[in-house]
Formats: structure tokens, C-alpha cells, sequence
């Protein structure tokens, strides 16, 4: 998120977003392309330094994560077992109910539990950092949590729409470009590392389009859509550090029948990690998509 930093600043804002197809020129990476992302990280951090509730919002996320991760690893176990043990058998096999096979199912399980949080509490507290962005921009102040969740509540399901939208349309062609590539692991990891980031790239600015922008849901689609496409390059140097961290991290879920042979407890703390991977990469993604919407708005 941004801090008190002047928004038109000639060294970095008045460059910030250009026309282009790409977004920047040839000369333009040469001359500010990286110290622009170099730019944004750093006012992303000195955001959360001015606002420590920006982080604290994301760590209630990952408290969220860890609570339905000892749930799901509690299954086996009375009582928790009273309730979840009838649904793995119904849906999988009783097999997933003994030590260690119960890992192997663990990770498919807290999938499932993370698209329901990120769903809810997820999408709300991503839309509040936007607004608490949008006013240190603005007035360089502190907005407290409980006057930005106003506009949000409002808004949350226009945004979980979006979010809908943009995921399955996401998921479901990484699925048919998987089925038509050859069954090698290394050529699947790329792909999914090339086509999370330009998915990633493109959304980039939909979230405070449609929050900030007063347009309607379509109106506020296309305008993030646009802007995404037309700063591609930009967009996706500012995400590839976050993006290529969540994705290793959910590849190295792939190796969980290999875990068991040794360590069956190491599947549980790669989703834990990856929890708090996965928030701090939603941080971010957010804060900094707030700073170039409201920067290239400004310009505009």
C-alpha cells in the first residue's frame, strides 16, 4: 500500500503508466522501467510501516488458513472425526481416515477450505486494504478499518463476481492447456509459472477499478481489464517475485506421496507456509495495484 509519498512526483509517477501496447518503450525499460518496480516495492513497504493494520488484516487470513488446516489434519481424531470422517469416505476412501495416507488427502482438502476464506473473508479484507491504500494516497492518513468497510460491504458482491469470473476462467484453461501437453513435470510447472503470472498481470488493476472507479461492474471490468493488458510488461515485473514464490510453493505439493515415504508431517508445514505465502503475495498485489490505478487516474 502507499504511504504519504507525493503522487505526482516527475521521478517516477508522471511515468508510471504510458499508452503503449506494453505499456513501456524499448528506451523506457533501459532508462526507468526497473527502478519504477524498484519504486513500488518500495512504497508498498513503507506503507505497511505506516499502517501496520494493512498486515494485520492479511495475518487474520492465514489465521483463518491455520484454523481449517488443524481441522482438516484433525479428521482422523474424535471429535473431528464425528463430522468429517463420514464426508472423506463418501467422497474418497476410508484409506485417507489412517497415518500417514491421511497427508496425501490433506492438501486437496485445504484447497477447498482456502477458495471458501478467500471467497468471504478473503475478498473483503483485499477490498479494505484498496481503501485504506486509496486514503494514504489521497490525504496521506490513516483510515480506520470500520469506516472503509462501509463502501466495501456494498460492494462485495460486485467484487465476489469478479472474482468468480476471472478464477474459473483462470482454472479452467489451465486445465485444457494441461491436458494437451505432454506429461512432462517440469514443462507443466513453467506453463502454470507463465500463465499464473500473465493471468495475474492482466487482473492486475480490477480489484480498484471496481472499487474505486464509481463505474458499473462492466464498466469497471473493462477499465481493469484495459489497463492490465496495456501495462502488461509493467505488471508483470511488479508480480513475478510474489507469483513465482505461491507457485513454487504449490508445486512442491506435487511431491506429497514423496513426503510420506520419509516425513509425512513436512506436507503440513509446506501448506503453512504457503498460507502465509499466498497472503503476503495478496498484499502486495493489492497495495500496489492501488498505487498505479490511482497514480495513472491522477495522471489521467
Amino acid at each position: 500500500m502507499k504511504s504519504a509519498l507525493p503522487v505526482a512526483s516527475e521521478n517516477s509517477v508522471s511515468l508510471l503508466i504510458r499508452p503503449s501496447t506494453l505499456g513501456v518503450s524499448a528506451q523506457g525499460v533501459r532508462s526507468f522501467f526497473w527502478p519504477r518496480v524498484v519504486d513500488i516495492y518500495r512504497q508498498v513497504f513503507e506503507m505497511l510501516k505506516k499502517d501496520p493494520t494493512l498486515l494485520i488484516l492479511f495475518a487474520l487470513i492465514s489465521l483463518f488458513d491455520f484454523v481449517a488446516l488443524l481441522i482438516l489434519f484433525l479428521a482422523p481424531i474424535a471429535p473431528v472425526s464425528y463430522i468429517l470422517a463420514p464426508i472423506i469416505r463418501t467422497f474418497w476412501s476410508d484409506h485417507y481416515l489412517h497415518y500417514p495416507q491421511n497427508f496425501i488427502l490433506l492438501p486437496k482438502l485445504f484447497n477447498h477450505a482456502h477458495f471458501l476464506i478467500v471467497a468471504t473473508f478473503g475478498i473483503l479484507v483485499n477490498a479494505l486494504v484498496v481503501k485504506k491504500v486509496e486514503n494514504q494516497v489521497i490525504s496521506g492518513g490513516k483510515l480506520p478499518t470500520l469506516i472503509a468497510a462501509g463502501p466495501v460491504f456494498k460492494k462485495y458482491g460486485v467484487l465476489l463476481t469478479a472474482w468468480l469470473l476471472v478464477y474459473f476462467l483462470f482454472t479452467t484453461s489451465l486445465k485444457v492447456v494441461f491436458k494437451v501437453l505432454p506429461k512432462i513435470l517440469w514443462l507443466h510447472l513453467g506453463v502454470m509459472f507463465v500463465m499464473t503470472l500473465l493471468g495475474q498481470a492482466a487482473a492486475f488493476f480490477l480489484l480498484p477499478s471496481l472499487l474505486l472507479s464509481g463505474k458499473g461492474f462492466f464498466g469497471g471490468l473493462g477499465e481493469g481489464l484495459k489497463m492490465g493488458l496495456r501495462n502488461l510488461a509493467l505488471t508483470s515485473a511488479i508480480t513475478a517475485l510474489p507469483i513465482s514464490t505461491v507457485v513454487l510453493l504449490s508445486f512442491l505439493r506435487i511431491f506429497t506421496p514423496v513426503y510420506i515415504q520419509f516425513y509425512p508431517e513436512l506436507v503440513l508445514w509446506i501448506l503453512v507456509v504457503g498460507s502465509v505465502a499466498m497472503a503476503l503475495a495478496d498484499l502486495f498485489l493489492s497495495a500496489s495495484a492501488t498505487v498505479l490505478y490511482l497514480e495513472s487516474r491522477n495522471r489521467s
